[in-house]
């Protein structure tokens, strides 16, 4: 492979082919470099970034992501690396969203969700966007949703009670887990409100009582960090 990186565009976003031999910094000046080019290419949008070829920290990681938002109109939602999902909306969390396989055991819908339509998947379902009142996300798995949540979502169906939901905000009217139905405290409403930054929130029902989180709770690392094998 002669360039540092390659870019590629799919289904869900782009895909970063790395040059494993070539020193990072050559890579991230390289990657600056075509974004900078190309930036009317790709417009104003909102992406899955997958990263294949080598292996980065959670520090290169992060620089490959500014490397490409200061350089473009590009937004990383979601960054696939292998089988593993990071969250960028939610720097820093643990290590919640993991499948063997991405398509194959998540469904992948690019918002938003309108106002009457639904949206089901026998396995997870990740929404890249917001989910508009009037919606509803139904899945077998969990429910995950990068931007605001504000209509219904029934996750784990019918009866998977190690199931979550998580939204980067969340104004939902109905959340279910296992058909366990979730009253939550009622959304504040006041003047300055809006203005305040929304926090990530993660919906689980554990030892019988739901639980309305932020994704960094010690609760959620026990349960959902993956366990390597001996």
């Amino acid at each position: 492979m002669k360039e540092n990186c390659i870019i590629k565009s799919g289904s869900y976003g782009i895909t970063l082919l790395l040059n494993p031999s070539s020193p990072i910094e050559d890579t991230l000046r390289e990657i600056c470099h075509k974004f900078a080019n190309q930036r009317k290419f790709f417009g104003n949008v909102h992406m899955v970034l997958t990263v294949t070829g080598r292996q980065l920290s959670d520090e290169e990681f992060e620089a490959v992501v500014q490397s490409i938002e200061y350089n473009s109109d590009v937004k990383i939602d979601l960054i696939y690396d292998k089988n593993h999902v990071r969250d960028e909306r939610a720097r820093g969390m643990r290590d919640l969203f993991f499948y063997e396989s991405l398509r194959q055991s998540c469904k992948i819908v690019l918002g938003p969700v309108k106002d009457g339509q639904k949206v089901t998947s026998d396995a997870s379902l990740l929404v890249l966007g917001d989910t508009e009142e009037g919606s509803e996300l139904m899945a077998a798995g969990n429910i995950i949703v990068t931007g605001l949540l504000a209509g219904d979502a029934a996750a784990g169906c019918p009866d998977h009670e190690d199931c979550f939901i998580y939204a980067g905000s969340l104004q939902a009217e109905s959340l279910r887990i296992s058909g366990h139905k979730a009253d939550l405290p009622p959304q504040k409403s006041g003047l300055f409100d809006r203005f305040r930054k929304k926090e990530a929130q993660v919906l689980l029902h554990h030892a019988g009582h739901f639980l309305l989180t932020n994704v960094y709770d010690e609760l959620l690392s026990d349960l959902f960090t993956v366990k390597e094998e001996k």
